[in-house]
């Protein structure tokens, strides 16, 4: 297949670019139709919200009147019903909607009425006068079709003397009327408000040209009635089923009463606005792409500049020059990539002056103790003949102590050199016991306070608990603690102190191991864990170490899921903290092992790991 030139190639990269620029218009289309309808609904509700309060107060005003009848029925006992007859007819009705009043013996028979039409007709098996009966102070009435085929809204007020029910006043609200209510204005064009009482019967609706008029059933599955439970209700692209259009719509609960006010918009009107906007921004998706493409071919001899650039450096890089750099500024993807370039030459250059650093440091590791040992070697070989002195006795075991020592060093430094190279290649092998971890510590701790002591440094050994038996790898525990002692005896001067501490915190055992030496400058702290790293790393440094312990020490406690860390301040002393899980082995998994350790093997440990402190003592 013939190779594309890097225009093509470009050219088909802003077309592929361009595919998830749409699927982002598109996705912010959508979310910005949500947000567009989800702020209309919020409006539906507001203003469900202040429609239904409006009708709920007026039916308050009409529940105050009835309390007025009410409390002049009450004001005497046995008041003739030709009076209250007269009080009616004489009363004055501030809500204009109001067509009649009328006064319920406890029969259901109306003994007196603002209009002498309906006296004597008995209307008990109506259901808001058997709610009255049953308890309730006021009711709302559902919509009623009287016997003129005309519909009604009775609203009833209980009426009681001295606790004990009497009667009902029931206010008739001509529904024809209702209009005078409401305010005139809607907030969208084409939107209206519906009242739905508990019999699913249309009440009154703003707008007269829709399918279900007043009194009209709304079918059983309709969601107002999840309303009518005290839910409210948004739904957007909904077909209506009054006109068939397509709304949003808000069915808001009318606790107070029970009924439902169902508020819609019609859905193209109320986001036409937000429709040009995507219309626009599409046509400027269309005119963006089209300059994309144009300009991706114009733009290939400028890519091309830092891709040559990027190309001669890799090259350079190649060959041993650590120091290039491609110095490619921007954020585009070749930007970046130069970007990433130079940041990787910049790691494989420190990386590189790392390694000689720590060759030179390993020389200067491997040389002392040679030369030490090649000095000794020579003066004994010229001392051989004067062997029967007892001073050249001394001076030969003194010489034979510092060739051991160095070989201890060089042991150490092979070792840490062996365990690093195994712990990376996974073949440093965790064997876990249970054991008394408080004793094992101990013991290690125990075992160089008399060399401590040559140095006087005082090691102070605390714990919380006398017994904690977990499994961990006592050799590694070993290595582990002894590395920590011999740093810091390492850098505490005379007279200063070292505490190794246990505390118990349940499900972790905590080490600590203090000392008031010279500490740590903070800038250092983060790097002391890093393989080949030292707070001084200059060759004529106060004390020996290649920068492998530390990271060996963090290896081997984290191979048992441990952690490390530690806190310093410089010229007051440093802690190292280790927390190690507790747990126990399960029976099949115990091998037998002593609490205690070998102070022959802890003996050599010693010497291994302190030879770099030039040590004259030797465990036993």
């Amino acid at each position: 297949m013939k190779r594309l030139s890097i225009r093509i190639k470009l050219l088909i990269l802003i077309l592929l670019a361009l595919i998830p620029l749409i699927l982002f218009q598109c996705v912010a289309i959508f979310r910005g139709l949500n947000h567009q309808t989800e702020r209309e609904l919020l409006s539906n509700v507001e203003y469900a919200e202040a429609i239904s309060k409006v009708f709920v107060n007026y039916i308050e005003e009409v529940w105050i009147q009835e309390e007025m009848i009410a409390n002049y029925i009450t004001a005497q006992k046995n008041i003739p019903v030709g009076e209250i007859q007269s009080y009616l007819e004489e009363s004055q009705f501030a809500q204009k909607i109001i067509s009649s009043i009328h006064f319920f013996n406890l029969e259901g028979t109306i003994l007196a009425s603002s209009s002498h039409k309906p006296i004597g007709q008995v209307f008990d098996q109506h259901r808001y006068f058997q709610r009255i009966l049953q308890g309730e102070e006021k009711v709302v009435s559902d919509l009623i079709l009287n016997s003129e085929g005309e519909f009604i809204l009775p609203v009833a007020r209980e009426i009681k003397q001295e606790g004990e029910l009497i009667g009902i006043i029931v206010a008739v609200i001509d529904v024809e009327k209702l209009a005078s209510r409401f305010p005139s204005f809607l907030f969208h064009e084409g939107s209206r408000f519906t009242f739905v009482d508990t019999n699913r019967s249309v009440v009154y609706c703003s707008d007269p040209n829709v399918k279900y008029s007043r009194g009209q059933t709304i079918p059983f599955n309709f969601s107002a009635w999840k309303a009518s439970k005290g839910e409210l209700l948004k739904t957007a692209n909904y077909k209506s089923e009054m006109d068939g259009t397509l709304r949003m719509r808000v069915v808001y609960p009318m606790n107070e009463i029970g009924w439902t006010c169902i508020v819609s918009s019609n859905q193209h009107i109320v986001l036409k606005e937000y429709y040009r906007q995507v219309r626009n921004s599409t046509i400027i998706l269309i005119l963006v792409s089209l300059i994309s493409i144009g300009g991706a071919v114009l733009l290939g001899n400028h890519i091309l500049y830092p891709m040559s650039k990027l190309k001669s450096a890799a090259y350079t890089l190649a060959s041993g020059d650590y120091s290039v750099r491609v110095n490619v500024p921007g954020n585009d993807e070749i930007a970046i990539t130069a970007q990433v370039f130079d940041y990787m030459a910049e790691e494989i250059e420190q990386y590189d002056k790392l390694k000689t650093q720590f060759f030179a440091n390993l020389s200067h590791e491997f040389k002392t103790p040679i030369n030490v040992i090649f000095s000794a070697t020579q003066l004994l070989i010229l001392k051989q003949d004067d062997m029967q002195d007892d001073l050249c006795k001394i001076e030969f075991q003194k010489f034979v102590k510092m060739i051991k020592q160095n070989c201890y060093r060089l042991s150490r430094l092979v070792n840490n050199l062996i365990d690093i190279s195994r712990y990376d290649g996974g073949y440093l092998k965790l064997t876990l016991k249970n054991h008394n971890i408080v004793s094992l510590i101990e013991e290690i701790t125990m075992s160089v306070t008399k060399y401590a002591e040559t140095k006087e440094i005082t090691i102070l050994f605390d714990t919380e608990i006398e017994e904690k038996v977990i499994a961990c790898d006592p050799d590694f525990i070993e290595r582990i603690v002894l590395n920590l002692l011999s740093n810091a005896i390492k850098f505490t001067e005379k007279k200063g102190s070292i505490f190794i501490n246990i505390y118990d915190r349940q499900d972790d055992i905590i080490i600590s191991v203090k000392d008031t030496g010279i500490g740590i400058p903070e800038d250092k702290l983060g790097i002391i864990f890093e393989r080949f790293r030292q707070v001084d790393s200059s060759l004529n440094r106060s004390n020996e170490g290649s920068g492998i312990g530390l990271s060996l020490v963090k290896a081997l406690v984290e191979m048992q899921k441990g952690t490390i860390s530690v806190k310093s301040k410089l010229g007051i002393g440093t802690e190292f903290i280790v927390g190690l899980p507790v747990k126990i082995l399960a029976e099949k998994d115990i091998e037998l092992c002593s609490d205690t350790i070998n102070m022959n093997s802890i003996g050599e440990r010693i010497n291994i790991e302190f030879s770099d402190i030039y040590s004259v003592y030797e465990c036993e």
